[in-house]
């Protein structure tokens, strides 16, 4: 927990809020999630104050202890991989629409579908399907 100031009125509730993490974080087990169990490792609630310099360096060794666990049993290099997964999806859409967009053709054909859509003349999906039924070969 951040601003855990020793002295300072956030103090008290950095404690408090620690505590209550504490209590929640019992209630979610890791075990049984991904391709390990990271021995049944719960995360620790740390107190930190960047102002006095404190807990800083037993967040960051919490942080590094994650890491290493995770790339031991696979889970950084899976997890990493569904990341690029997604990214290449993402940015194969973009192109897709920003090429769509870019062609007469299909530039006016989206502008015709969308307002059709946009007033409610034809739900989205058939939109979609009407679309796709004019630019690919069947």
């Amino acid at each position: 927990m951040g601003k855990a100031d020793p002295g300072t009125a956030l103090y008290d509730s950095a404690v408090r809020t620690q505590q209550a993490y504490r209590a929640a974080l019992h209630l979610v087990s890791p075990e049984g999630r991904g391709p390990c169990r990271l021995d049944g490792w719960v995360p620790p609630v740390l107190l930190a104050s960047a102002k006095d310099k404190e807990g800083i360096a037993a967040v960051w060794e919490t942080i590094q202890s994650y890491f290493a666990k995770m790339d031991e049993c696979g889970m950084l290099a899976q997890r990493r991989g569904l990341q690029k997964r997604r990214h290449f999806i993402t940015t194969l859409q973009y192109a897709l629409m920003q090429e769509l967009s870019r062609r007469p053709f299909t530039k006016t054909l989206l502008k015709q579908l969308s307002d059709k859509i946009a007033t409610e003349a034809l739900p989205p999906r058939v939109g979609v399907q009407t679309f796709l039924e004019k630019i690919l070969p069947q």
